[in-house]
């Protein structure tokens, strides 16, 4: 009980920090306030997958009314990252089944396969990449040295995530695309419960680190079809990684979960 209490006060204490930047916003603003400081709870794991999600608790958290919480909660509804459950209000949406991984990576394939092909030889590629590389391998290095340390924590991952993504985002920001760019930001949301389950388990970020490698020498030295076998080799990987305790289900469980 005094553990769960002691989170508990955390959580407020985290909350109410992130208010305080939003504390000067004229009022008319305070639902995109709110919207933008539960989000940001959501996407740095300060409540966990399948919490209950209170709107008094959390209106009082932030020293708000109960509309602009409620109304953020249906907004965030849309995202995926929060599911409402009949008579009880809002939780935290459970990590993806490996179903949905399954689909996801799927979508992910044909996405990001494509940007590869478009944004291959694009002016400026290769030294953004290079760098987007750089810093993940030193992300990557940063939870290699605390998990043999005995040290290493879910929210350890987050940066690292940060750092992961940019490099993907750095090919789609040059693949000349703007709906290629358009759809993958709204599976954003999707990716991150993704990577719920991948928190959990061990740090495999340097195998990760190699995967990119392997695609930063294909857009270097190789051509355009070396740059697809990479994408689609380093996704390979993904998907095997990230099932880990996910829970089978159905394709149609998983077209239900995401209605």
């Amino acid at each position: 009980m005094a553990v769960a209490q002691e989170d508990s006060a955390l959580k407020k204490s985290t909350l109410r920090k992130s208010a305080l930047t939003y504390s000067k916003i004229d009022k008319k603003n305070l639902r995109d306030d709110v919207y933008t400081i539960v989000l940001n709870a959501l996407m740095s794991g300060q409540y966990a997958p399948g919490e209950h999600l209170a709107i008094d608790r959390v209106a009082r958290e932030l020293d708000v009314s109960p509309t602009p919480v409620r109304e953020a909660l249906v907004h965030l509804e849309q995202t995926g990252l929060v599911e409402r459950v009949a008579l009880r209000g809002y939780r935290v949406a459970r990590p993806l089944s490996q179903e949905q991984i399954r689909q996801l990576i799927d979508i992910r394939r044909v996405l990001e396969v494509a940007a590869a092909e478009r944004a291959y030889g694009a002016p400026g590629l290769v030294p953004a990449l290079t760098k987007a590389h750089k810093h993940h391998r030193e992300e990557a290095l940063k939870l290699e040295k605390k998990e043999r340390q005995g040290m290493l924590k879910p929210e350890d991952f987050y940066a690292y995530f940060d750092a992961d993504w940019d490099f993907h985002q750095t090919i789609f920001d040059r693949c000349g695309n703007i709906y290629i760019s358009k759809t993958v930001q709204d599976l954003a949301f999707n990716i991150h419960r993704m990577r719920q389950s991948v928190a959990r388990n061990d740090s495999d970020g340097l195998i990760a680190v190699q995967e990119h490698e392997a695609i930063l020498h294909a857009f270097e030295s190789g051509d355009v079809d070396d740059a697809r076998r990479a994408v689609n080799a380093h996704l390979d990987g993904v998907l095997e990684r990230s099932m880990g305790d996910a829970q089978e289900e159905t394709a149609e469980e998983a077209a239900k979960a995401v209605q």
